[in-house]
C-alpha cells in the first residue's frame, strides 16, 4: 500500500513537471491516457488542460444531447462530432446496448452506491430494468425528475421557489475554462439548458426532448432509445462531478 502511494506521488510530481508536454499526449493518445489515469488520482486528472479541438468537441456533443462520457477519450469525442447527428446517436445506442448492455450495466454499478443518489436508488433501479426490457419510454419522465433533483442539490437554489438549474451549473464552473472539470460542467450546462429550455405549449413540439412538455403531460410519447440513453449518460456525468 505504501509503495503504491509513493509511486503515485512520484508519477504525479513528474507529470506536473512536464505538464505542457503531457497534456498533448493525453489528448492525442488514448492508450497512454488510460494507463496514466490508473496511476493518478481523479483531482489531478481533472486539472489537466484540454486542446481547443477537444473543448469544441465536448461543446458540440452536449448540444447534440450527449454530455461527456467518462469512458471515452477526447480523441473519441473529436471523431464523434465529425459524424452526423444521426450517426452520433447510433454510436451511443450501440455503445450502451452491445454485449448485453455491458456499458450501461457498468454505469448502473457505478451509480448504485452513490450517496448523492440514495433517495432515488429504487426508482433508478427500475429505470435500468425497464430499459433492458425494451421499455425505454417509461424511463424518460423518471430520469428527468432524478436529474432535476441531483442538479438542484449541487447548489443553494434548493431553497428558492424555482431553481434555475443552468445557473447552478454555471456557478460550479465559473468561467469557460479548459480543464477537464470545467469542460464537464460546461457540457452539463449546455445539455441542461436544452433539456429545460422554455417551450410554449401554444407552439409546436420542441425538436429536442423538453422537461416542461414531458412532465406536464403535453408531449406525445414518441421518445427514442437514444433519448433515454442521453439521460442515463447525463446522470453519470453529473454524478462524476458530485462524487
Amino acid at each position: 500500500m505504501a509503495t503504491n502511494s509513493l509511486l503515485t506521488t512520484q508519477i504525479i510530481e513528474r507529470m506536473e513537471q512536464f505538464k505542457p508536454i503531457w497534456t498533448e499526449l493525453i489528448v492525442e493518445h488514448k492508450g497512454e491516457f488510460q494507463k496514466l489515469l490508473e496511476a493518478m488520482s481523479v483531482p489531478h486528472f481533472r486539472s489537466f488542460t484540454l486542446s481547443d479541438k477537444a473543448l469544441n468537441a465536448c461543446e458540440e456533443l452536449a448540444i447534440r444531447g450527449w454530455t461527456i462520457q467518462m469512458e471515452l477519450s477526447f480523441p473519441d469525442m473529436v471523431d464523434l462530432v465529425a459524424m452526423s447527428v444521426a450517426e452520433t446517436d447510433a454510436f451511443f445506442v450501440n455503445y450502451y446496448t452491445e454485449r448485453d448492455f455491458a456499458a450501461l450495466r457498468s454505469v448502473r454499478a457505478e451509480l448504485a452506491n452513490r450517496p448523492a443518489l440514495a433517495q432515488w436508488k429504487n426508482l433508478l433501479d427500475e429505470c435500468f430494468d425497464s430499459f433492458e426490457q425494451s421499455h425505454h419510454l417509461i424511463t424518460i419522465p423518471a430520469l428527468l425528475s432524478i436529474i432535476e433533483g441531483v442538479v438542484a442539490s449541487a447548489g443553494s437554489a434548493l431553497t428558492r421557489r424555482r431553481a434555475r438549474l443552468v445557473d447552478i451549473c454555471v456557478a460550479n464552473w465559473g468561467e469557460k475554462g479548459n480543464c477537464v472539470t470545467d469542460a464537464m460542467w460546461y457540457s452539463v450546462s449546455l445539455f441542461v439548458e436544452r433539456l429545460f429550455q422554455d417551450a410554449s405549449f401554444a407552439q409546436g413540439r420542441p425538436p429536442f426532448i423538453n422537461r416542461h412538455w414531458i412532465l406536464h403531460g403535453r408531449d406525445s410519447a414518441t421518445w427514442t432509445v437514444a433519448d433515454a440513453l442521453r439521460l442515463f449518460n447525463a446522470l453519470q456525468t453529473i454524478d462524476s462531478l458530485l462524487e
